[in-house]
């Protein structure tokens, strides 16, 4: 189609510009911002719904756009849309688009939502980076996978200094290892057919980096030369892993071969450091993280009794037994989340316990709510079960803290609380540079 010219408006969820056409229609656009007359590319659309495409021109750009520092960003990665708008602008908007999604998702007028708390550090604060292992013209790549397209990457400005310099490393590596064709037979199915894996390196806690290769079909995949690369970059340790499917690639991976140390520590309040497997969940964000711990345990009582869903290895449950002296129960599905809890709160006597439980499945584990003084629900992007909010509706506490990383299911979860009636929202940029927001919000039983 041809290039067009187009005055952006407001951003989508998923961070892309907001136009229309000559028509009224929908235009979402890779790299514009509010502000912005850009001349864009449409690159996909039929007769119906929004069109999309991608920016090729900035001829007038928004008094709020900068210089964005990152080379791949409006060439073919699209991962940072908005570290070509000042910070401030982008917090403004966060809060916006957070209150505009309560209204319209969630039935919500008027919440009550604070001026959003800013990272402490806008760049460089991703402990991990997981870009997909390709295989294109015969040679060894990596890169992202964003809005139906692949891009390809020599750097990432997200990741803290330890983890780029591995994404520098491996990629050297692989480009050494590409001077031997990478003719692998394989048939792989995440995304199109020339993924071959993803690789997940994840600071470990003490400035080292561990590797994760995972592969859904490990016997046609040239193995051999991947692990000379992953050998090459030097890492602390590595594993390789089959995984059913991309989904399943963080709880349900096999390991098939490993090397060195991969385990990651966390730091709870002032103890000895937790242990974990290093597909076990934790924060991103390291330099953010304490501002969520900080607001979350604002909310409990001292000395309570916490009841913590979709806990992972209990991040806020041993901080809040550590630092308030309350109690806690912490349910979560990841095995391997839940032993590494176990462990800690057992070496530091801690009066926290641990179900392995899936809530998100149509069996949940039989719960007594009156026990506790508040339910913590920090889900996953997908939300609460709605089970399970309709269990809380019926016999939940007087509190329940929700954390959450997507505005569209936090306003779904709430809408669907109808027994409890929510205070203030307090959103957290733990995600500098791309449209996400954490937030979270304390409801009581109305």
């Amino acid at each position: 189609m041809s290039e067009k010219l187009y005055t952006v408006q407001d951003l989508g969820w998923d961070g892309r510009g907001v136009a229309r056409n000559e028509e009224g229609r929908v235009v979402m656009i890779d790299g514009g911002l509010p502000g912005d007359t850009v001349k864009a590319k449409i690159t996909k659309g039929n007769g119906h719904g929004p069109l999309f495409g991608r920016a090729v021109e900035i001829v007038n750009p928004s008094p709020q756009r900068v210089s964005h520092p990152c080379p791949h960003h409006f060439i073919e990665c699209f991962n940072c849309p908005l570290g070509s708008w000042r910070y401030e602008a982008a917090l403004e908007w966060k809060g916006s688009h957070l209150k505009e999604t309560l209204r319209r998702i969630g039935h919500i007028v008027d919440p009550v939502i604070t001026a959003p708390l800013s990272s402490p550090e806008k760049w460089h604060y991703r402990d991990r980076l997981e870009p997909h292992l390709f295989i294109r013209d015969n040679r060894w790549y990596l890169g992202y996978y964003l809005n139906g397209k692949y891009s390809y990457i020599r750097s990432c400005l997200l990741g803290i200094k330890t983890v780029r310099s591995a994404l520098d490393r491996l990629i050297f590596s692989l480009n050494q290892a590409a001077s031997k064709p990478a003719v692998a037979p394989f048939d792989f199915k995440w995304g199109d057919n020339q993924s071959v894996a993803r690789i997940l390196l994840r600071d470990n806690g003490h400035g080292e980096v561990a590797a994760m290769l995972m592969v859904e079909s490990p016997g046609k995949v040239d193995l051999l030369t991947l692990r000379k690369a992953l050998v090459d970059a030097g890492f602390i340790g590595w594993q390789i892993r089959h995984s059913p499917s991309v989904k399943a690639r963080l709880f349900s991976s096999r390991i098939i071969e490993m090397s060195g140390n991969t385990i990651i520590y966390h730091q709870i309040a002032d103890a000895e450091e937790l242990v974990s497997d290093p597909t076990v969940f934790s924060q991103v964000n390291r330099s953010a993280a304490p501002l969520l711990i900080e607001r979350v345990l604002s909310h409990l009582p001292e000395g309570g009794v916490l009841l913590d869903l979709y806990g992972g290895y209990g991040s806020f449950a041993l901080e809040y037994a550590w630092r308030k002296q309350g109690q806690a129960t912490v349910v979560e599905s990841s095995a391997l989340a839940v032993k590494a809890g176990q462990k800690f709160v057992e070496k530091q006597d801690l009066p926290v316990e641990y179900i392995a439980a899936d809530l998100g499945n149509d069996h949940l584990p039989q719960l007594n709510f009156k026990r506790y003084h508040t339910v913590l629900l920090n889900p996953p992007r997908n939300g609460a079960h709605k089970d399970l909010l309709k269990a809380l509706n019926d016999e939940g506490p007087e509190q329940i803290v929700y954390v959450s990383c997507h505005p569209a299911t936090l306003a779904r979860d709430i809408k669907m609380l109808i027994s409890y009636q929510p205070n203030q929202y307090v959103p957290i940029d733990l995600f500098p540079q791309t449209p996400d927001i954490e937030t979270v919000v304390s409801l009581r039983r109305s």
